[in-house]
């Protein structure tokens, strides 16, 4: 039974990721444009990470090799466990206890604890392909370098045994996030918050040690015979990759050990944790007066409603919109930069001030709200449709939905950048108009697009925001128009200021005139 839920699993991921369901919800034959975009996307992240990873292996191989292999592999043992550890922990929290179809399960003969095994299983596949872009540079470099068979044979083990115990400790932590979540008022807020920290501390660490790599490795060469001598766990750990026989008997035995732990507590608690609504405050009826509204503004009410209770929507949906707001900070942070770049260039402000907005616009082009809207009514599509009223509505009301949400956040991003690059208040209210055009036009481009590309099958919310096509053209086609306007820009200022400026208001106002028949008609 659990090898047949992971080939079902397995199935409705990847023909999610590549395919479309049909009739019956079999799947069909991806496009080949569905399958040449999601092939680049997964190439170019890979591909991204691989080059750090190997990078890393070099200069660690050249310097601690062969006198700290231990230290070596520790370094490794810990990059990999917290990579697998942020990237999986609420995808394992989305995958054993948010899936859609976990009532159709539960509603047929099968044991809980196969269910689980199943939902960890896809989790660990994940995390293997994690796990594989961080050993196995380190594993070849070791090879390289050490020219030790026991230790590339120790390395392999490791490599098999660490997500293990990291699948174990993020579906625990993802277990106790759902029981604390479960039982809080605010569950959805609690998510995102825990989501942001761990992220932000997760780059902030990447970003400190990229910035001091060369410390960093200096710090390890130095302190690696003074680890040794005071803290002889941390050998005796790195040791389990050199197949030193105890430590890796050891090692073997926490992975196993708290893997099996971990699902007898999920396996436990799993039905209870699904279906209990514990926490969900019970609508009490007051009688009031009813008002009559518009029903376009009614339709928006209730998407921004809809984004706002989807932790994996505000996630993906505002993470382009953080950056444009952490983008202001930094230019205004740095704002001796900025001046010293004016005055090397010899830029005017409003120059800087172009290339600034520009760079706004090229991080609200990353927001892919619209762009997933329509797919994520899912199967109660058919509820708006039986309704009198006219798709023009129903899609406009998703475009506003976009522009709503986004509107107060690119205005201060906008502001900050203006006040970063020092150009005249008179030349505000243009470049907040012209930002805030921009996202009208992306709020209609997005929805357009999800109109062309709609995914209405889907086990959980997750499937839509990050992997369906309509999210990945939006976001690709958008930002190519982004980094066009930046170039045209950059090119224009050598010209006039006046006509870069006007480039920025009248690119967002030819998207709007072009969109505009199309959605409304």
């Amino acid at each position: 039974m659990i090898g047949i839920l992971i080939r079902n699993r397995l199935r409705a991921v990847f023909g999610s990721a590549v395919g479309r369901a049909g009739r019956g919800k079999e799947i069909k034959k991806a496009t080949p444009l569905k399958i040449f975009l999601f092939a680049i996307l997964y190439l170019f992240v890979i591909a991204t990470f691989l080059f750090l990873s190997v990078s890393i292996s070099y200069l660690l191989a050249f310097a601690l090799l062969p006198a700290a292999s231990w230290l070596y592999y520790l370094v490794f043992m810990v990059l990999s466990l917290t990579a697998i550890f942020v990237l999986s922990i609420f995808e394992t929290k989305s995958e054993l206890f948010e899936c859609r179809d976990n009532d159709l399960l539960l509603s047929m003969p099968i044991k809980p604890r196969d269910i689980v095994a199943s939902r960890v299983a896809i989790v660990l596949i994940y995390n293997y392909i994690i796990n594989a872009i961080v050993m196995i540079p380190a594993i070849v470099f070791y090879a390289i370098f050490a020219k030790d068979v026991l230790g590339v044979i120790g390395g392999i083990l490791v490599f098999f045994l660490l997500p293990l115990f990291a699948t174990a400790l993020a579906s625990v932590v993802g277990y106790l996030v759902a029981e604390i979540s479960r039982k809080f008022k605010f569950k959805n807020l609690l998510t995102v918050i825990f989501t942001f920290a761990f992220v932000f501390l997760y780059f902030w660490f990447v970003n400190t040690i990229g910035d001091n790599l060369e410390q960093f490795i200096e710090i390890l060469m130095g302190m690696s015979q003074q680890l040794a001598e005071k803290y002889k766990i941390l050998v005796f750990i790195g040791n389990a990759a050199l197949l030193r026989p105890l430590s890796i008997i050891a090692i073997a035995l926490l992975c196993i050990v708290s893997a099996l732990v971990a699902y007898a507590l999920i396996s436990s608690s799993y039905i209870r944790i699904v279906t209990d609504r514990t926490g969900v405050k019970k609508t009490v009826y007051r009688e009031k007066k009813l008002r009559g509204g518009s029903v376009l503004l009614a339709l928006t009410k209730k998407d921004v409603r809809h984004f706002f209770s989807s932790p994996i929507y505000i996630l993906n949906g505002t993470m382009g919109l953080i950056l444009g707001v952490f983008a202001g900070i930094f230019a205004i942070i740095k704002g001796e930069f900025i001046d010293l770049l004016a005055q090397e260039t010899m830029l005017s402000a409003v120059s800087i001030a172009n290339l600034g907005v520009a760079l706004i616009i090229l991080t609200l082009s990353t927001t892919i709200i619209s762009a997933c809207s329509l797919s994520l009514e899912g199967k109660e599509f058919w509820i708006i449709k039986a309704m009198p009223i006219p798709p023009k509505t129903v899609l406009l009301s998703k475009a506003l939905m976009q522009f709503v949400i986004c509107a107060p956040v690119v205005l201060v991003s906008t502001v900050l950048m203006l006040i970063a690059s020092s150009v005249s208040p008179l030349y505000y209210v243009v470049y907040i108009i012209a930002a805030e055009l921009v996202n009208l036009a992306f709020s209609f481009f997005g929805i357009l697009i999800n109109v062309a590309f709609p995914k209405f099958n889907y086990d959980n919310e997750a499937q839509v925001v990050k992997q369906s096509l309509s999210t990945l053209v939006s976001m690709l086609a958008a930002m190519l128009i982004s980094t066009a306007l930046i170039v045209g820009i950059f090119f224009l200022t050598v010209i006039s200021d006046i006509l870069a400026l006007l480039l920025l208001v009248g690119v967002p106002i030819v998207m709007l005139a072009i969109e505009s028949p199309l959605l409304i008609y």
